[in-house]
């Protein structure tokens, strides 16, 4: 079947004399989960990660995928033409390097200028003035084929209340205006949907996993516009956000708008806009190109957020240890399945009145599924939990007061020494993070060797990164702060939301993580400067029984010990007599 839509696919490729296209994963709003309508890469390629390239020429099928899924794309491509680039191996080029070696002088590019990020076709313009190469732009060829192709999502939006939020619109809007001064900008487009929901304190069933509501937004110093679906918009939400002095426009008039706006200047970010939107404006618009500002301000929690979030992680560490004691009650019944265990973390869930559902695909994975960071069990291909090894489980929620984001991995059983010791590593790794105190002005990629340094001093290493920001009532992922080994020069501020998940993944054996969400607070100043540190707020206690505890440190005792006791007192007041009991158990200091 994938082999056939190639071909079909090359067929339109000629009619319209293209030869070479681009399928990304993005939406045109540059989102990392997006909706079925969009979902053109999956669709063509059976890869069902939430990231990679595909890339189709007369005679090629090529997918770059990164670190995290190169186990998952490997067998979700077995028997069919696309051949796996895995990206970020030595020697792999990346798509655009390998466009540049395939293509020929005077050959066409064509790609959906609607999903393409206006920073990718820069580094495309570059090659294609090179080589003297032609770009089409305007053919979505998936409309042609993809014959019954879900429509775009029509569900309703709604308001988030302030006593969530912690600030109104109107409060963001100004704050948002106050940066745009700052860069010189006249006006400040909005198209990525956690930015858009965020701005305007709205959220949305439109895109799984993330309670976001398509559309965008434009805010220059005397107005403030949303472009949407009208449909979307009950009389009640309407009316609150004209009361508020909103501009509301439908959604497909957002390129037409910006062809006809009259103003010298335009802020925007070019990895978060599509290139048909920067086409659209006029040529005398100055192009000022920033870090999304709504993603800075967003980034940094207000005290009314971070008081949700405390809340929102005892909500969700009950949920967990709950689980965790239907895991242990179970094992030995052989009934416990990958799919089991979802089920099982959704019931406990969704128990919670402020529940809004999962904030990614649980990743239940047990043994060799687990070397796959980013695995996900069918009904149709699965594994049963025996007594032996690892399971992995990784999940989270969205709740109304905030998104979480933990995993644990269970020694489920007999584990080999190359077991006890991959996982004992991943807990000093993680505990190595959590302990740092840095300067202000420090940034992720200062502290992902802090995690990495255990794995690296046993020869060992994870193709993914440590940690990422986390959104609340918002985007499990969330930008521009992060903790990983790349280029991210955004420095760590207090109220800033990050994860800490250090792992081993070893294809074909066994995968182990263990990840917390960090708040950064303040640690103490002096005369060198104010240093910050990482406050843990996931509440649930770690497996204690894959650890290798000669192995471990006094400092990393103490630090294993202070979390369980944190862990029991912000649960056991919520919990059964029979629930604290279990707890206790498992928060016995070592």
């Amino acid at each position: 079947m994938i082999n056939a839509r190639i071909q079909s696919f090359r067929q339109k490729m000629m009619e319209h004399q293209i030869d070479c296209y681009i399928i990304p994963s993005s939406d045109a709003h540059q989102s990392e989960y997006v909706a079925e309508h969009w979902q053109c890469r999956a669709w063509i390629s059976g890869f069902t990660g939430s990231v990679g390239t595909v890339v189709i020429t007369s005679n090629k099928a090529c997918l770059w995928v990164d670190g995290r899924y190169h186990v998952q794309a490997e067998k979700q491509l077995k028997g069919s033409e696309f051949i796996l680039m895995k990206q970020g191996l030595q020697g792999v080029p990346n798509f655009i390097e390998w466009i540049e070696e395939e293509m020929q002088e005077g050959q066409t590019i064509g790609f959906d200028g609607h999903v393409m990020a206006s920073s990718i076709y820069k580094e495309l313009l570059h090659i294609g003035k090179k080589k003297v190469l032609k770009f089409k732009m305007n053919d979505d060829l998936m409309d042609h084929i993809w014959e019954d192709r879900p429509p775009l999502p029509k569900k309703k939006a709604f308001v988030l209340d302030t006593s969530y939020a912690g600030k109104t619109r109107l409060e963001k809007i100004r704050d948002v205006r106050e940066e745009m001064k700052k860069l010189g900008g006249e006006s400040y487009l909005i198209p990525n949907l956690d930015d858009l929901c965020w701005l305007f304190n709205i959220r949305g069933n439109d895109v799984k996993f993330s309670p976001v509501v398509i559309g965008y937004g434009l805010v220059t110093m005397s107005e403030a516009s949303l472009f949407i679906d009208e449909c979307k918009l009950s009389e009640s939400v309407r009316a609150e956000l004209e009361g508020d002095n909103i501009r509301i426009l439908t959604y497909d008039y957002i390129k037409e708008y910006l062809e006809k706006m009259d103003v010298t200047s335009m802020i925007y970010t070019p990895a978060l806009t599509s290139i048909s939107l920067i086409k659209a404006l006029k040529p005398s618009v100055k192009c000022i190109e920033e870090e999304a500002i709504a993603s800075r301000l967003k980034g940094i929690k207000n005290d009314t957020e971070i008081k949700n979030l405390r809340e929102c992680q005892i909500i969700d560490g009950i949920a967990m240890v709950r689980f965790i004691k239907w895991l242990t009650e179970n094992l030995d019944t052989d009934q416990i399945t990958e799919l089991t265990v979802e089920e099982q973390l959704r019931l406990y869930r969704g128990q919670h009145k402020l529940y809004r559902g999962e904030s990614f695909n649980t990743i239940a994975a047990y043994g060799e599924n687990a070397a796959m960071m980013h695995y996900a069990a069918k009904e149709d291909s699965f594994s049963h939990v025996e007594m032996k090894g690892f399971l992995l489980v990784d999940s989270g929620g969205q709740y109304l007061n905030g998104t979480t984001d933990i995993t644990r991995t269970f020694a489920v059983g007999t584990l080999t020494e190359e077991e006890k010791l991959d996982y004992t590593l991943t807990l000093q790794a993680h505990i190595a993070l959590a302990r740092a105190i840095f300067l202000h002005g420090t940034t992720g990629p200062h502290l992902d060797i802090l995690a990495r340094k255990p794995m690296w001093d046993n020869g060992l290493d994870y193709k993914c990164g440590t940690g990422h920001g986390v959104g609340f009532f918002m985007n499990v992922h969330e930008g521009p702060q992060t903790i990983r080994n790349n280029n991210n020069n955004v420095a760590l501020e207090k109220g800033m939301i990050l994860t800490n998940e250090p792992g081993v993944y070893k294809a074909g054996r066994h995968g182990v993580r263990i990840e917390n969400t960090m708040l950064v607070v303040d640690a103490f100043t002096t005369e060198c400067g104010e240093f910050y540190k990482f406050e843990t707020i996931s509440y649930c206690p770690i497996d204690l029984k894959g650890v290798l505890v000669e192995r471990l440190t006094e400092e990393e005792k103490r630090w294993i010990n202070a979390y369980h006791q944190m862990a029991y007192e912000k649960l056991s007041p919520f919990m059964t007599p029979e629930e604290v009991d279990f707890l206790r158990s498992i928060t016995i200091a070592i």
